[in-house]
């Protein structure tokens, strides 16, 4: 994750990011095992270990909700869609996405500037919805854009 935005949030990001990794994986491991989990997660490996992590849920969240965010298009959210650099251009991200939507209306976040981010949604049918929003101080308080698609299943 720290290599996605490392060109697009502050220079601390990373550091940030590290030091959260240890509450960050405890709170992951109780999601994926806990009773009732409304989540799902994939994960792909290569030969050097985790290349793409996804997370589907559904929305909104609660920061969305405690920011009084307006309703999102649809209620499932793609939490979570991140590739490390070495597996950018390999195929890995979308066979991630596919396994985690496939043609399922959702809705996600970006970073206003993730350039490539923004291609590979447009790509799979993914709108912004009109509405931004601003990240918390943990994200570098960046301007956020929300983006959607309805279900891309023809009749």
């Amino acid at each position: 994750m720290a290599q996605t935005y490392a060109d697009l949030l502050p220079g601390d990001f990373a550091r940030l990011r590290r030091a959260e990794q240890p509450a960050v994986a405890a709170e992951l491991a109780a999601r994926m095992g806990g009773p009732g989990n409304d989540h799902e997660h994939w994960l792909a490996e290569d030969a050097d270990g985790i290349a793409a992590v996804a997370e589907t849920g559904p929305g909104p969240l609660e920061w969305e909700i405690e920011n009084g965010y307006p309703a999102p298009p649809v209620p499932l959210q793609l939490i979570k869609l991140y590739a490390v650099r070495r597996a950018h251009g390999t195929g890995v991200g979308q066979a991630l996405f596919d396994a985690a939507l496939g043609p399922r209306a959702a809705y996600l976040w970006i970073f206003d500037g993730n350039s490539r981010a923004l291609a590979f949604y447009r790509r799979n049918g993914f709108r912004p919805d009109g509405f931004t929003a601003v990240s918390g101080p943990g994200w570098g308080e960046s301007l956020m854009l929300r983006l959607a698609r309805a279900s891309t299943v023809t009749a």
